[in-house]
């Protein structure tokens, strides 16, 4: 995530991004056009950019430009819904794409002794997030835009006033080449059997290098956000300490099988109970990452006392977290893009995001029916075998007086309260 971080600096500094962005918008031939040009942009930069408040920041300067192109109120209000929705809803198509995953993914890799590659989850969660945010974009236009609005031309005196962009420097074409090599590292690393920590390191000095880099690494290193790294780190931790200190074995005892969880004697229902809990988490835990660390365990643990897949379930949850959109308090690049103005007044009201998330949650909970039921599946870790592997994990350290306590007191507070 720190390779991460500062490789995206580099591309912001080098101006490849908004060069990019620029570029897809001038092809559009309306409004319509522009806003699924839009889409495919915010796509591309989850697979790198590990943070959605880091993917707004880019997108503010664009969306400052077009809205004076355009001058018209009920546009510029669905474009500013529009591209923080599909910040949040496109993070899913990598691992990269939010803390939140690494989590999952270490969670998984805790319990079942097996967690996803780089190029693994990309295949499990590009094509939800690309329906998801081309799904979006297209509710988004016709619930705010009129279909005069929505074929408005672009052409002429409008794109104009786009910045047009010159030649690429040798600094840009340098920056686009590492970053295009870096995740192509990323996607191979079964072949070439480098870890993907050490290439996003080395992606990180490759682009802060003398001569050739944009930045300064201490520069760079300004721009991570230290924050959600030590959150992140933090769950890590506490992911391996649910295993070795046999809470996890507790919590399946206690919390699956004796409540009878485990016995809905459904995979649908399982499945169902899954989603809807993972899409309404946001309204009472705000942060992604903190979703992820109470969350994954607990689904992973289901799938073994449920006999389901793990993997499903996890990658469930991975989905259903980042819709975080029904309040402005629930993700921060909901909240940049209301207050863009910095006057004080709003680009977009909390019952316009309200009445979109209206619309978007039961067709979300339906996608993670389909995915969890047809495809995610495909990708399975094996039930047997994992339940097995996670059964030996969970005897291997009794239940420590310390854990049990900590299990305790944070699972029976709503009782006594």
């Amino acid at each position: 995530m720190i390779g991460a971080f500062i490789v995206a600096s580099a591309l912001n500094k080098a101006g490849v991004s908004a060069r990019l962005t620029v570029l897809a918008a001038r092809r559009a031939a309306n409004v319509e056009q522009l806003f699924y040009l839009l889409t495919a942009v915010l796509l591309g930069t989850a697979l790198l950019i590990p943070s959605t408040s880091a993917r707004a920041a880019l997108m503010v300067p664009i969306y400052t430009v077009m809205a004076a192109v355009f001058n018209d109120s009920r546009i510029n209000r669905a474009l500013a819904i529009m591209l923080p929705v599909n910040i949040l809803q496109t993070a899913v198509a990598s691992l990269v794409g939010a803390g939140a995953h690494l989590v999952i993914n270490d969670a998984l890799g805790q319990l079942t002794g097996r967690s996803l590659s780089f190029i693994e989850w990309t295949l499990m969660g590009l094509p939800f997030a690309a329906i998801s945010a081309f799904g979006t974009t297209w509710v988004i236009l016709r619930l705010f835009l009129d279909a005069e609005r929505r074929k408005l031309p672009l052409a002429g005196a409008a794109l104009s006033k786009l910045p047009q962009p010159g030649p690429m420097s040798k600094q840009e074409r340098y920056i686009a080449a590492v970053t295009g090599l870096l995740v192509l590292l990323w996607a191979t690393e079964s072949l070439h059997g480098i870890d993907n920590a050490l290439i996003a390191i080395l992606g990180a000095l490759a682009v802060t290098i003398p001569t050739w880099g944009v930045l300064k690494f201490k520069d760079a290193a300004k721009g991570v956000e230290w924050e959600m790294i030590m959150f992140v780190a933090a769950s890590l931790s506490l992911s391996e300490a649910l295993v070795e200190s046999g809470a996890g074995k507790w919590l399946v005892d206690t919390l699956l099988v004796n409540s009878g969880v485990a016995n809905l004697g459904s995979s649908l229902l399982v499945l169902l109970a899954v989603a809807l809990i993972t899409l309404t988490s946001h309204l009472y835990i705000t942060s992604r990452s903190a979703r992820g660390a109470v969350i994954a365990p607990l689904t992973v643990l289901l799938a073994f006392s449920s006999g389901l897949d793990p993997l499903t379930l996890a990658f469930i949850t991975a989905a259903g977290i980042g819709y975080c959109i029904t309040l402005v308090v629930s993700a921060k690049p909901l909240t940049m893009f209301q207050q863009i103005g910095g006057d004080g007044s709003q680009t977009f009201s909390a019952q316009d995001l309200f009445r979109l998330s209206a619309t978007l949650a039961p067709l979300h909970l339906g996608m993670l029916l389909v995915f969890g039921l047809f495809y995610w599946p495909l990708f399975g870790f094996g039930v047997a075998n994992t339940t097995a592997t996670a059964q030996a994990r969970l005897q291997e350290a009794p239940i420590s007086t310390g854990a049990l306590a900590c299990c305790r007191v944070i699972f029976s507070w709503p009782r006594k309260s």
